[in-house]
């Protein structure tokens, strides 16, 4: 038994004077080994492919959808003091012809399609252009019969009955024939629009108006993420939508005005396509995009292409582009070789430049050319 402690305690003796040995004969380095050690690390070399493609000078950007001939839908005839008692539009409701839109002290409030607003209260017998544009309206609702003759711009009875029809049917009583038509119960459009704000809540006609509308078609505004429109966006450049697609759409340079918000109270707030307002100064990119190509999205990172090369060339990172007597000059990589190569740089942009040389050089889609070296 007490060999047997003895023989194990003679191993792991030798066990622990090897390893001992191992280690000291590691760590013993000659003169020349440590020499080489304290030596810079050979540099290494980073190569880049030489690509064939179109060059462009891009502005990233973040659109949103909006809309183009924007308005407010406001009554502006109202008496001094007057009260909307009920609002009744929703956001995306589109206002024609007989639209009933509000109450302004519990009268009806309607849209009409013309050219002009009514500018006076009509009673029967009146006559003008503003009696033919009530008549009219009354006539595509479908509520009275084309008028002909003298009757075409004349309020008659046959006027307040039909109006009686647009009152009843939004459960409102109609007017007698003694009393006056109010201008005040007319909004007039030029065209069918869409409600695109959420409307106003009840209160003083005169602090806000009810919301904004468009008759014209959505169209994306684009602004950078981050500070103000680069100075080189112009009208007639093109932009494309981060979305796999290749499609390019032209673009308009427009101002932003500040007008008065739907829902802003007495503030003002800056609205990219209303056509009426105060000029802000601040620039965007309007551009109109086919509803479907936006794929319900309303919201969109895109490229505004401010310039590019006419064609596709040879194109290689700007950084593998040497300055010297001869011009611009690059090192071509071959195998373990490099060899210079004297270019002309033809458009330059985001870090890139397109290039010409002599076919004899060897250079061509693929080749590999030094970027830059560094320690490894």
């Amino acid at each position: 038994m007490v060999n047997k402690k003895i023989w194990v305690l003679l191993t792991l003796l030798c066990m622990v004077v090897t390893g001992a040995t191992v280690y000291i004969a590691s760590s013993f380095k000659t003169s020349e080994q440590k020499a080489a050690e304290a030596q810079t690390p050979e540099a290494s070399v980073i190569t880049a492919s030489v690509e064939n493609r179109t060059l462009e000078n891009i502005l990233p950007l973040v659109c949103s959808v909006d809309y183009t001939d924007q308005r407010e839908l406001t009554v502006t005839n109202a008496a001094p003091g007057a009260q909307y008692t009920s609002v009744d539009i929703v956001q995306g409701e589109e206002l024609g012809n007989g639209s009933l839109v509000a109450e302004v002290n519990g009268a009806p409030v309607f849209t009409l399609l013309g050219g002009f607003s009514l500018y006076r209260d009509l009673t029967l017998d009146a006559q003008g252009p503003d009696a033919k544009l009530l008549n009219d309206a009354l006539v595509a609702l479908g509520y009275q019969l084309p008028r002909v003759g003298a009757d075409i711009d004349t309020v008659t009875e046959e006027t307040y009955r039909a109006l009686g029809v647009l009152y009843t049917s939004f459960g409102y009583k109609p007017l007698s024939k003694e009393e006056a038509i109010p201008a005040s119960s007319f909004i007039v459009l030029n065209n069918h629009a869409t409600v695109i704000s959420k409307p106003r809540s009840t209160g003083d006609v005169s602090s806000e108006a009810l919301a904004l509308l468009s008759s014209g078609q959505k169209e994306l505004a684009c602004k950078p993420a981050t500070g103000t429109l680069s100075p080189d966006a112009a009208t007639g450049q093109r932009l494309r939508l981060n979305t796999g697609a290749t499609v390019t759409y032209p673009v308009e340079v427009k101002s932003e005005k500040t007008t008065t918000g739907a829902n802003a109270g007495s503030e003002a707030q800056a609205v990219p396509n209303t056509q009426t307002g105060t000029d802000t100064g601040t620039k965007y990119v309007a551009v109109q995009v086919p509803e479907s190509d936006l794929g319900g999205l309303s919201r969109f990172n895109a490229e505004l292409i401010l310039d590019s090369s006419p064609q596709a060339g040879l194109v290689v990172p700007s950084s593998a582009l040497y300055t010297t007597g001869q011009g611009s000059t690059l090192k071509l990589q071959e195998g373990t070789e490099t060899r210079d190569i004297t270019v002309r740089v033809t458009f330059s942009a985001n870090g890139y430049s397109m290039i010409e040389t002599d076919s004899s050089t060897g250079l061509t889609e693929g080749s590999q050319v030094v970027i830059s070296t560094g320690t490894s």
